[in-house]
């Protein structure tokens, strides 16, 4: 099916004229153009900014079946593509399934945001394939000395962080790689 136009505007096909009028009761309404998902609901960190240490919950995964039809239901609209929440997406061992499925299927600028800290040799191999890697991805590091790092990033480990990016910048560098631009 094609694009249509609804009030004026272009709408993707995904979206008919029905849906983007019920979606909130208003026929001014367009689909989000940017779509987050939370690969895991808990983290491996305890920051000091951050509240969701403070109301425990059973660590979830995003069910791979249910991240397919959130793709399947948003590649026809999104223009941004977003893994975070109150979660460390690298936690999810589904996440390499994900970012496969999300570039064989046309999604577009896809986003990580990681606190780092598992970052190793097969999550940097899952950040520079061509099939999973994402477009960008921001690591959230707080104080540049291992001390001050540490006091804010509880349970993070600065030496095991930086050594990590490194890498990560030297082999994509090594490949000739563009993809992901990485964000500090």
């Amino acid at each position: 099916t094609k694009n249509h136009e609804y009030n004026g505007r272009l709408i993707p096909a995904k979206c008919t004229p029905e849906q983007a009028r019920s979606f909130f009761e208003d026929e001014n309404y367009l689909p989000p153009k940017l779509v987050t998902v939370e690969p895991a609901s808990r983290c491996n960190l305890r920051c000091v900014m951050c509240p969701t240490h403070e109301y425990p919950k059973p660590i979830r995964y995003l069910d791979l079946d249910c991240f397919k039809r959130v793709v399947d239901e948003a590649v026809g609209f999104q223009e941004t593509f977003v893994f975070q929440g109150t979660g460390e997406p690298f936690l999810n061992p589904k996440l390499p399934e994900m970012l496969k499925y999300a570039r064989r299927n046309g999604v577009k600028n896809i986003h990580i945001s990681s606190n780092g800290n598992l970052i190793g040799d097969s999550q940097i191999e899952v950040l520079l394939d061509p099939e999973t890697a994402p477009d960008f991805i921001q690591f959230s590091i707080d104080g540049h000395t291992p001390e001050l790092y540490e006091s804010i990033r509880r349970g993070g480990k600065f030496n095991k962080v930086q050594s990590a990016l490194k890498k990560l910048f030297e082999e994509r560098n090594n490949r000739g790689s563009v993809r992901p631009e990485i964000t500090i």
